[in-house]
């Protein structure tokens, strides 16, 4: 199954598993499942450490690195076409997406050119 991890899914995976239902940290450490990070949560998270409103033990490319070799993280680019994907409404099954950074990885989600 291919999983999309939502930024704060992403640093509990990586730093803080402990703070990670039972149940996610199973499906993170199943090793059939592919796990990808956006490039819309780097961003979001490059945005709030520049503005003091996250903070991390390690800078956010080693952060990162570590993700991809703690739990095989792959990341998801965000090309123009993304951008302009979002303008329409992205559906999730729990009901509209809202957060800027979550529609564009859902959108993102849908693209084949993975790293």
């Amino acid at each position: 199954m291919r999983l999309l991890l939502d930024t704060h899914t992403f640093l509990w995976a990586v730093a803080a598993p402990r703070k990670l239902s039972a149940r996610a940290l199973t499906a993170l450490r199943n090793g059939s499942n592919e796990l990808y990070l956006s490039a819309a949560s780097v961003w979001e998270m490059a945005i709030k450490r520049s503005l003091g409103k996250l903070e991390t033990d390690i800078p956010l490319g080693d952060l990162i690195a570590q993700g991809r070799e703690k739990i095989q993280l792959r990341l998801l680019d965000i090309a123009a076409a993304h951008a302009v994907a979002v303008e329409a409404p992205a559906i999730s099954p729990q009901g509209s997406v809202r957060s800027a950074a979550d529609r564009a990885g859902a959108v993102g989600g849908d693209d084949d050119r993975r790293r």
